[in-house]
């Protein structure tokens, strides 16, 4: 199998597994870098993986960087990369703002750049985006709810949580919207910390979004409805129910009868990612999530975060 030299930016919190699962991938991770001096000594010691004293000697070694570092490092991180010729994986939200990303955009025309970020529902056994487009959907409702937790406060909900729901919307219902409406509260820090966004899109049908990170209790699903009958998809559990619309009605409900298909936990979608990652490279392949899907999903989450301090 080829050689493919990968370094690794930011061991926060993500970036921790991303190490992990680098290394149960046919990357190579020539070394990492973290702007915590003292934590990045400790990690060198405990791993035996080399630290880099700055990121250009790292992006100098490698043939590829994954960056998981705070979304505001991401812009500047991803210039490096592409400028040095090197294919790049990135966290999710790809860039700050829709300006950022659209600069990326533009500096990957004419390269052979793999460029991938890490939207990782995407990879969840649950979502299956080549069956959803087939159906005709009527409407998506989509909760991402979270108890309080003060290491996601430094920025808005839509760009921590939503935005991942933002991002499977658009790859299933497409980026026509003709309409936002939107809410969003703070209250006990400076960032929006629930929100609800409400789309109508060009053929009619509608996606709703709500976001919290002030929620009793966790919650990770997607509701759909189609002219067939009726989806729920728990991201958090990967499991599928189908309800559908039937002239033999079962002994539960009088007009629908259940399938249930369950999904297991047995997968790693972090590890399925960066394993993607790497065929696209060495096979030459389209990513799962270009860096057109990442402008799309910050655009839309900036439209919404405008709405919500405008309304």
């Amino acid at each position: 199998m080829k050689k493919v030299n990968i370094g690794l930016v930011g061991l926060g919190y993500f970036g921790s597994f991303h190490l992990n699962n680098i290394l149960n991938t046919q990357f190579n991770l020539i070394g990492f870098y973290d702007s915590d001096e003292q934590k990045a000594i400790e990690i060198e010691k405990k791993t035996g993986i080399k630290k880099y004293d700055n990121v250009e000697a790292l992006i100098k070694d490698v043939d590829a960087i994954d960056i998981t570092t705070p979304t505001i490092y991401h812009y500047n991180l991803i210039k490096k990369a592409i400028l040095s010729g090197k294919h790049v994986f990135v966290e999710k939200p790809m860039t700050s703002n829709s300006k950022q990303a659209s600069e990326i955009i533009q500096m990957l025309q004419k390269t052979d750049i793999k460029f991938q970020v890490g939207h990782i529902e995407r990879f969840n056994p649950a979502v299956d985006i080549n069956e959803l487009k087939k159906e005709k959907i009527i409407k998506i409702e989509a909760n991402r709810l979270s108890p309080y937790n003060p290491r996601g406060t430094d920025v808005s909900v839509i760009f921590d949580l939503m935005i991942h729901d933002i991002d499977l919307i658009l790859a299933i219902m497409g980026n026509k919207i003709n309409s936002i409406e939107a809410s969003g509260l703070i209250k006990f820090g400076d960032n929006i910390e629930f929100g609800s966004a409400s789309l109508i899109f060009e053929q009619g049908n509608t996606a709703v979004l709500n976001s919290s990170i002030i929620h009793p209790f966790m919650q990770r699903n997607l509701k759909i409805w189609t002219t067939k009958g009726y989806y729920e998809l728990d991201l958090a559990k990967k499991e599928i129910n189908k309800y559908f619309y039937s002239l033999k009605p079962d002994k539960e409900n009088n007009i629908f009868a259940k399938n249930i298909f369950v999904k297991k936990d047995t997968n790693n979608s972090i590890l399925d990612e960066l394993n993607e990652f790497y065929y696209s490279i060495i096979e030459n392949k389209p990513t799962r999530v270009d860096a057109l899907d990442g402008y799309r999903a910050v655009k839309l989450a900036e439209d919404i975060l405008n709405k919500i301090k405008t309304g």
